[in-house]
């Protein structure tokens, strides 16, 4: 980046702390949000929740918490969706997993290998799942859900995962989706991916104590249910974008214009639910980010 927009984003940065000292509001705003960004950079997120619906929690590092739109995700997460709720989980730039109700998942992997990389790692202990992957994913790239003995690696494609029991199906809508079993850790790069098989486009294949069966069509009931149907839906591209996709200086420039908006309500940010509605007040693309810079 260079120096010139540096200094822009510093002296903004500085105009921000000044004018919110000022009208005597958001101290605790200007040292969580302001601060930490200073050095000019946004936070990176590979993977977060949105499209919250009912109770949704999640758990990190042995404490659970309710879950709520924008989270930003970390590996080792597990989100749990409870009767009648939702979630996705929304995959920086490539695609999202739907998780329906009494689904429970853990994050094993979100990272970036490179600028146009994604290496995620899903692990399904109950529940449904559907992934659609839109943008192809390079050759150090991959999407991996894993549920109890059985594993699916795709690259590009629609599809979904449901776990009931000790049965383990996997339905595929567009493209290919390798399927098989896996040894080693799953979190780490020992884990080594065995295919047994590919199932196509239109098909289905269930595994059940430890045994793969046929490959079948997709009956008229699978593609009406109602979880392939919202899972399969294209996602705008704005709302694929991570946080450090953004264009810093219009990032900056959206929370200045916001001012306006705590100066007509200065006592939002002291209400429980004041950070949430600041951020339910920025535009849709800004929202990721903030919220990340917020919990920081």
């Amino acid at each position: 980046m260079k120096k010139s927009v540096k200094l822009i984003l510093i002296i903004v940065g500085v105009f921000i702390v000044l004018f919110l000292a000022a009208i005597g509001i958001g101290g605790w705003f200007v040292y969580h949000a302001i601060l930490p960004t200073t050095n000019g950079s946004l936070p990176e997120v590979n993977a977060f929740l949105r499209n919250i619906e009912g109770d949704v929690t999640y758990t990190r590092d042995g404490a659970s918490f309710v879950a709520t739109d924008y989270l930003a995700l970390k590996e080792g997460d597990i989100v749990k969706t409870g009767a009648h709720a939702g979630a996705a989980i929304y995959w920086s730039g490539y695609g999202r997993t739907v998780l329906e109700e009494n689904t429970e998942v853990t994050v094993s992997r979100a990272e970036r290998p490179g600028k146009d990389g994604l290496r995620a790692r899903l692990h399904l202990e109950a529940g449904r799942t559907w992934t659609r992957i839109q943008k192809l994913l390079g050759a150090n790239s991959d999407m991996t859900i894993e549920s109890s003995d059985v594993v699916a690696t795709v690259r590009g494609t629609s599809f979904g995962i449901d776990h009931t029991g000790d049965a383990v199906q996997v339905r595929v809508l567009e493209s290919k989706v390798a399927v098989g079993q896996g040894q080693g850790d799953f979190t780490s790069d020992d884990f080594i991916f065995t295919e047994a098989l590919k199932v196509d486009a239109g098909h289905k294949l269930l595994s059940q104590q430890s045994q793969f069966g046929d490959t079948e069509a997709l009956t008229s009931s699978d593609l009406e249910d109602p979880l392939l149907v919202e899972g399969n839906q294209r996602i705008p591209e704005e709302d694929l974008e991570g946080c450090s996709a953004l264009n810093l200086f219009e990032f900056w420039t959206e929370l200045v214009q916001s001012i306006g908006y705590l100066q007509a309500h200065p006592r939002l940010l002291d209400t429980a639910d004041g950070e949430a509605a600041f951020i339910g007040w920025l535009p849709n693309r800004y929202r990721l980010c903030a919220t990340a810079i917020l919990s920081h």
